[in-house]
């Protein structure tokens, strides 16, 4: 088996890499039912539409602020594109989201931590999986 380690992990928002504390993401297809009575009582169904949603967490840098264009994480933004790294990146080995828009970002700032944010997107097209 070969694990991999998020320690190295990576977001690249069109041309601008960011340094992430953690990402996720959710790919699904809808379920269409197709069950009729010809199905002898059991349900049947085809795919649909693919979608994925996902966020990713960095902590917030004042040289490089995430609203700068680029990489633009505001509300409504349609960056080129979003890769999300899994492990090193030297490795290429990622998650290439050729579309998405940016849902939003939450902020969170501590007396004891580093001020940090949250951002929430959605694939408006294709993706590719790791390779």
């Amino acid at each position: 088996m070969a694990f991999e380690s998020g320690k190295l992990g990576k977001v690249t928002v069109g041309v601008t890499d960011i340094d992430i504390t953690g990402w996720t993401l959710d790919f699904e297809a809808e379920s269409l039912d197709t069950t009729s009575t010809g199905d002898a009582g059991y349900a049947s169904s085809i795919m649909g539409v693919e979608s994925a949603r996902g966020t990713f967490t960095a902590n917030w840098d004042s040289a490089a602020q995430a609203t700068d264009n680029p990489p633009d994480l505001t509300p409504g933004a349609t960056p080129a594109k979003v890769r999300l790294y899994i492990g090193d990146p030297a490795n290429a080995n990622f998650f290439d989201l050729t579309s998405v828009m940016i849902l939003g970002c939450s902020m969170s700032s501590g007396v004891r931590g580093l001020v940090s944010y949250t951002c929430n997107f959605e694939a408006t097209g294709a993706w590719v999986y790791p390779t």
